[in-house]
């Protein structure tokens, strides 16, 4: 149980008795004191005590109560690179058993696993955009990371709003592909299942770089980052199958045969995801899209679902509107287009929009998305629906970061001076975003050939998909 009736606001703001939370209240506190939470970065962790106190939909959570959905060990880390200079950090949590081993753990009603992430959401003052690109991309009927929006208690000072979600990781509630084993290096066995990921990197980082620019000035490619199987545990067979898999995708795409049936990159990649993928990182300008925090996946030969898949989503805080670089608060405009500044966008995303049946299976695709996940009422009433959740949380969290009104880079300026002020911001830059891409794709929508000429959906078949997952 919690050892006093408040924690206090500290670090210069006023003082804030902070009692109770109509949102799950998650505890952390040191085992050792001379350690320091909010320095637990550069590869270095620490074991720390969490609790979790969630008394279920509709019920009050007090800080007296019992810990009653966690009460344990986690190892902790700072999560972040430029976002570990706030005064509000992210974690990296594992969930730990008695002997401090990993152990999979449900929290918050979320399945079970052992590795999760404390999110921050600093820079993201209407604090739902994470959550909104993962919904969206879950009901277009891809995973994304489960969240659930807390109230964060560090050492009896109170942090504010967090999420807690999912971090990308294989399994059959996450990235759902085959497991990969140190022994399987031949055969069906070596074809799957891989998690590859674009991002920032240092010369520790253990990975590839792309055989082909990404730029014009040709002075960087991209550079492919090993998630699943680790870096430590992937195998030299292993680095060589997927690494030629990628070789064969990026050749295939830079032939002169690449929009055929047979011979071109539709051979290699899941079209669908690779498509939805776009609309996703297109409809929020996610200055980072397709560059940064870019995750891709594949399966073994023998599954189903065995070609390269495009996803799962990854930090969208800066996305909708949020950023002033790159064009990004600008609702017209392709993200894709828009020079990157670290890691530069990949040129599959220019050269696919050169290939008609990609622009015709992204221009179906788009419009029946309108007809419903992407409309704006039923976007509005997201936003409408998550505020009313966070409106006593909020005034809390922007109590003890006093940051509305301020600019928090990248954040556009002017920033607005209120919570109610950023969840206008964002209905309306949505607005005018969805506005332009109407007008952008607009026209005709042939319907696909079936899905193995195509390597993806066509109109009617996406039309019987969404009915589904309506239901």
């Amino acid at each position: 149980m919690a050892s006093c009736a408040f924690f206090a606001m500290r670090a210069g703001n006023p003082q804030q008795n902070f009692t109770s939370s109509n949102l799950p209240i998650l505890i952390l506190s040191n085992t050792e004191p001379w350690q320091k939470i909010d320095s637990a970065w550069d590869g270095f962790e620490i074991i720390v005590r969490m609790g979790i106190i969630d008394n279920g939909s509709g019920a009050r959570n007090n800080i007296t109560d019992p810990h009653n959905n966690y009460n344990g060990l986690v190892k902790l880390k700072v999560q972040g690179s430029s976002s570990v200079a706030f005064p509000k950090r992210s974690f990296r949590i594992t969930t730990l058993d008695a002997l401090k081993r990993g152990t999979d753990v449900s929290l918050l009603g979320m399945p079970a696993h052992e590795d999760w992430v404390l999110k921050a959401l600093y820079q993201d003052k209407s604090l739902l955009r994470d959550d909104l690109a993962f919904r969206l991309y879950n009901q277009m009927g891809h995973y994304s990371s489960r969240s659930r929006y807390c109230e964060v208690v560090v050492n009896g000072e109170y942090r504010g709003i967090y999420q807690l979600l999912e971090k990308v990781k294989r399994g059959k509630d996450r990235v759902n592909i085959s497991k990969l084993t140190p022994a399987e290096t031949t055969g069906d066995d070596l074809t799957g299942g891989y998690i590859i990921s674009l991002d920032k990197f240092t010369a520790a980082d253990a990975g590839w770089y792309s055989k082909y620019n990404s730029n014009s000035t040709g002075d960087s490619a991209n550079f492919f980052l090993y998630c699943y199987p680790k870096a430590d545990s992937i195998t030299k067979e292993q680095k060589l199958y997927i690494r030629n898999y990628f070789d064969k995708f990026e050749a295939a795409l830079a032939s002169a045969t690449y929009t055929s049936h047979t011979a071109g990159y539709r051979r290699y990649i899941d079209l669908r995801s690779f498509v939805d993928n776009f609309i996703i990182n297109e409809l929020s300008r996610n200055v980072d899209g397709y560059r940064a925090s870019t995750f891709f996946y594949k399966d073994k030969e023998s599954a189903p679902n065995n070609k390269l898949q495009a996803g799962p989503l990854w930090d969208f805080n800066i996305a909708f509107g949020n950023a002033s670089y790159n064009s990004g608060n600008d609702p017209r405009g392709w993200a894709h287009e828009q020079p990157a500044l670290t890691n530069y966008v990949p040129w599959w995303w220019k050269r696919f929009m050169t290939d008609t049946v990609f622009r015709n299976e992204l221009r179906c695709r788009y419009r029946d998305l309108r007809q419903n996940v992407l409309k704006e009422e039923t976007l509005f009433r997201y936003i409408d629906e998550t505020s009313s959740l966070l409106t006593e949380s909020q005034a809390r969290n922007f109590t003890r970061y006093p940051i509305l009104g301020q600019i928090i880079y990248p954040n556009p300026s002017p920033a607005p001076t209120t919570w109610q002020g950023e969840l206008a911001y964002l209905k309306w830059w949505l607005q005018e975003r969805l506005a332009w891409m109407d007008s952008m794709l607009a026209g005709s929508c042939a319907v696909a050939e079936a899905t193995n000429a195509t390597g993806g959906l066509g109109q009617v078949q996406y039309r019987k998909l969404l009915k589904v997952q309506d239901k």
